[in-house]
């Protein structure tokens, strides 16, 4: 759209001129030159060519030409999303008002009736110019504004997210806190379970002792025998509710697994 090829300098704005006269077509090429870089045409054919070569930021192009017309132009200039936003300006002294009409409708920016001033070539050329650019600084706020919003928008989802993450992490925390709470809830009451069994079993070996001397001493009687036999009989039933106590208690401390069958 703009030459830079001169370092330091303003780039001139490009514009492709197509006309199938070929003298008018130079004459003019040549007049604009001393504000614009002009690339010639002499067809739509050839226009599409050097749109292809070097994009412009303006098309000033004859209606009625030869093979592609001003009006074929511009609607395949207006079907490609690279070309649809280059400016077209229509010009022509034979094309009837159907044509003019038609311009209009697939898209063109303006139309200049021949014969006209170079005078007022140039003043329609620098005005279209000056607002596509406008509306291409216009087009480029919007967008800026728009990547600003979604960015904005990402950072409040993204600040939520964290909040929500930060919530869950301090919920975990909290959990981790009430697991580790109930493990050594756990841990105590396997222990006192632990050493309560052990307090009974020590209980338990004196009095079966003892029951073993009375035994001893009572087998002419037959009815302490009896009441021997039924007193060892509950203290070995005490001693295996005790076993079962501590079998349980190193269950559930895990220093021991089941066997089961």
């Amino acid at each position: 759209m703009f030459d830079d090829s001169t370092s330091g300098a303003k780039p001139k704005p490009r514009i492709l001129f197509v006309e199938d006269e070929a003298t008018l077509r130079e004459h003019l090429a040549q007049k604009l030159g001393d504000e614009y870089v002009v690339d010639t045409a002499g067809n739509g054919n050839e226009a599409l060519l050097a749109v292809m070569r070097a994009k412009p930021g303006l098309v000033v192009t004859d209606i009625v030409m030869p093979d592609m017309d001003g009006v074929e132009l511009l609607k395949t200039l207006r079907q490609s999303p690279g070309t649809r936003s280059i400016p077209v300006l229509l010009m022509s002294g034979r094309a009837a008002d159907e044509y003019r009409i038609e311009g209009f409708d697939q898209g063109a920016d303006g139309f200049l009736a021949k014969p006209y001033t170079e005078r007022e070539l140039r003043a329609l050329i620098g005005s279209m110019l000056r607002s596509a650019q406008e509306r291409a600084e216009a087009a480029g706020h919007e967008a800026r504004e728009q990547v600003e919003q979604q960015a904005a928008i990402d950072r409040a989802a993204l600040k939520r997210v964290r909040a929500e993450l930060h919530s869950r992490e301090e919920q975990l925390r909290q959990n981790r806190l009430v697991l580790d709470s109930l493990k050594a809830a756990d841990r105590r009451k396997v222990e006192s379970v632990e050493t309560l069994a052990c307090e009974l079993r020590e209980l338990l070996t004196p009095i079966r002792d003892g029951l073993d001397v009375l035994r001893s001493r009572s087998s002419a009687d037959e009815m302490s025998g009896n009441i021997v036999n039924v007193l060892d009989h509950q203290i070995l039933h005490l001693i295996r509710l005790v076993d079962d106590l501590l079998n349980v208690g190193r269950i559930t401390s895990r220093s021991v697994e089941p066997n089961r069958e």
